[in-house]
């Protein structure tokens, strides 16, 4: 009885430490949802796509579960090429089910989650330097102004949180949102296509 109460203690103590959030990082949070909620075809959120589609991957394989070590993991597999037919079958599987429930990708939802808002929390913050919002900020517009396709950057930005911090979705779910980015355009068959035009033109160009 006495090993079960400690391990009903030793859970309550993780999710309570995981539901403490800082008010820059609550409104941040709502800065996000707001902002992004034009973008949404159903009643769903930002975080909430980026939770449904993180269960996804957990389900599909790409992680084993939300912590840095598995994000990292992920975004090393995305540099190379032998777990490509995991990526596909996941893409293949997922990516039309999200796009009718939200408009992948566009202007109004990057620039919210990457500079806008983050920006925007951080402007009323007399210690920028000690606040994580802040350092959180400058990274996610460094990984957008890198076309977000830069995953050295993005792994650094995993690496920057301490495994509390990325426990919270209001930093996690921007990083789901990269591995997205990511896969679709490593695996869609329009971007693939249109890489292909890219090319062509560039060789055209030459001769």
């Amino acid at each position: 009885m006495h090993r079960y109460l400690i391990i009903l203690l030793s859970i309550f103590f993780s999710l309570s430490v995981q539901g403490q959030i800082t008010q820059p990082e609550n409104d941040l949070e709502n800065c996000v949802s707001k902002s992004t909620e034009s973008s949404y075809y159903e009643s769903v959120g930002f975080y909430q796509m980026m939770q449904e589609m993180e269960d996804r991957m957990i389900k599909d394989g790409l992680i084993k579960n939300r912590k840095k070590e598995e994000y990292l993991k992920l975004f090393e597999k995305l540099s190379k090429t032998n777990d490509s037919l995991k990526f596909k079958e996941y893409f293949n599987r997922n990516f039309e089910y999200m796009e009718q429930k939200f408009s992948f990708n566009l202007f109004t939802v990057n620039s919210a989650v990457f500079n806008q808002c983050p920006y925007k929390i951080s402007s009323s913050i007399e210690n920028k330097n000690e606040e994580l919002v802040y350092q959180t900020g400058k990274r996610l517009y460094q990984i957008m102004e890198s076309g977000f396709l830069d995953l050295k950057l993005i792994k650094n930005l995993v690496k920057f949180y301490s495994e509390q911090d990325f426990s919270k979705k209001v930093y996690r779910a921007p990083i789901t949102y990269l591995a997205l980015i990511n896969i679709n355009y490593q695996y869609s068959p329009y971007e693939i296509e249109f890489r292909k035009y890219k090319e062509s033109k560039i060789l055209q160009n030459k001769n």
